[in-house]
């Protein structure tokens, strides 16, 4: 019983070091805007930037720089 309570505890722990990080979701998707806000500028693509720009506000990114 102590084991099955020690690996279930030790495998809880590493779920929510690894694998549910909402914050670093967030960042990744905001990085991945600003790459393709990148590309869209390069390519005159207004419609494009337009869509990347609301989704942007939306997630309340912020510059990476």
């Amino acid at each position: 019983m102590k084991k099955i309570l020690a690996l279930t505890s030790l495998f809880a722990v590493s779920v929510v070091l690894t694998g549910c990080d909402a914050d670093r979701d967030h960042k990744e998707r905001c990085t991945e805007l600003q790459h393709e806000g990148a590309e869209a500028m390069k390519e005159n693509g207004e419609h494009q930037l337009a869509e990347i720009r609301k989704e942007w506000d939306r997630l309340q990114c912020k510059l990476f720089w």
